[in-house]
């Protein structure tokens, strides 16, 4: 496992060969960065989180 040094109070491990198939996941979050390696955080009413959500089932277009 690597570990990607952001800053002196931040880094993220990257795990390469992560297998997710034929998996169920009921969240999802992404993590956006800028040049100068902040995150962005959203506020959600009082809370200061990570921007994400739940994943919608697709809708048969037929």
């Amino acid at each position: 496992m690597k570990h990607e040094i952001l800053n002196e109070n931040c880094k993220i491990l990257w795990i390469e060969d992560f297998d997710y198939t034929n998996k169920k996941y009921t969240q999802v979050s992404g993590y956006v960065f800028n040049d100068k390696n902040e995150l962005l955080i959203v506020k959600n009413n009082d809370i200061w989180t990570i921007p994400g959500g739940h994943i919608r089932k697709r809708r048969n277009s037929t």
